[in-house]
């Protein structure tokens, strides 16, 4: 009698086992996973005007000589975020005409990850910023005042080319702006002279301004974002492997300012009394000139504490 289930039939039987364990085994190599968890944080970005320091303000040439300092008044938002400048006694006509420039210095604070700083790249061409005309103010020895209905033409908007950087002075992180007036495509004609009667003078509101020349004064607002970008080992931006929105978010902040200045305009100014008869210069309306000190010491009076 013959056994069943000899060598010659196990055989096969142990190949395919074989077979299967190997293609099993295979499987499950090519398909494994492994799962890898990280976190990554970057540092803190986050710039403030400073409520340490001071801001300054300068009319200079470009090369950085006869520089002179000008008054100016700030206000800070409370978020920091934002401040806004106001140059009580206005700007020279040579930042106007393209001679010189306003230099201004915002102290800013950091927090975490420092700030890039460095000098602006002047061969550039800067950002341009409109200096859009709000006022128009006649400056005389009695008083300033507002004229009411100017001359369109001194309503006209200007153009200035802004650079900024961010400088570090004796320990102390400023955003420097420097504002340039920017050659006009057209000339901005202007009246040579103006023209004022004692009745018109009368009919004029006082200014609670106080510039430092006589004649005509044409007041400009302008505003602009403050980029500073943060510094990271040499490295720009551009060479960082992130997405481009998160680039910008980790690489830059971004503060507002706005400022009000006044800048005096040459115009030949022509007085005249109620008889018609034009004033010699440095005469005042004796009537007009003590009813506006008047209003001043009664202003002053209201105002005090």
């Amino acid at each position: 009698m013959r056994r069943r289930g000899g060598p010659e039939k196990l055989l096969p039987g142990a190949v395919l086992t074989l077979c299967l364990a190997v293609v099993g085994t295979g499987y499950a190599y090519w398909n494994g996973n492994l799962r890898v968890e990280e976190k990554l944080s970057t540092g803190e970005f986050d710039c403030t005007f400073s409520e340490t320091g001071s801001v300054t303000a300068e009319i200079r040439k470009s090369d950085g000589t006869e520089a002179e300092e000008v008054p100016v008044q700030v206000n800070v938002d409370a978020d920091g975020k934002s401040t806004a400048l106001t140059f009580p006694e206005g700007v020279p006509e040579s930042f106007l005409n393209g001679e010189k420039e306003l230099c201004i210095r915002c102290p800013i604070a950091e927090k975490g990850v420092k700030v890039k700083t460095g000098e602006p790249d002047f061969t550039k061409e800067g950002e341009k910023v409109t200096l859009t005309p709000e006022a128009v103010y006649l400056a005389l020895p009695e008083g300033i005042y507002t004229l009411t209905t100017p001359d369109a033409r001194f309503m006209t908007a200007r153009t200035a080319e802004l650079y900024q950087s961010a400088e570090e002075t004796d320990g102390t992180l400023y955003a420097c702006l420097y504002l340039r007036a920017a050659k006009e495509t057209e000339s901005v004609e202007l009246p040579e002279q103006l023209a004022v009667t004692e009745e018109q003078l009368t009919a004029l509101p006082l200014s609670d301004c106080d510039f430092p020349e006589n004649g005509i004064w044409v007041s400009y607002a302008f505003e602009t974002d403050l980029l500073l970008e943060q510094a990271q080992g040499g490295q720009t931006a551009e060479t960082v492997g992130l997405g481009a929105l998160t680039a910008y978010a980790y690489w830059t902040d971004r503060l507002k300012l706005t400022g009000k200045a006044a800048v005096h305009v040459p115009v030949n100014l022509l007085l005249y009394d109620a008889a018609g008869e034009v004033i010699p210069d440095g005469t005042l309306f004796d009537d007009r000139a003590t009813a506006a000190n008047a209003r001043k010491a009664q202003d002053t009076a209201v105002g005090a504490p």
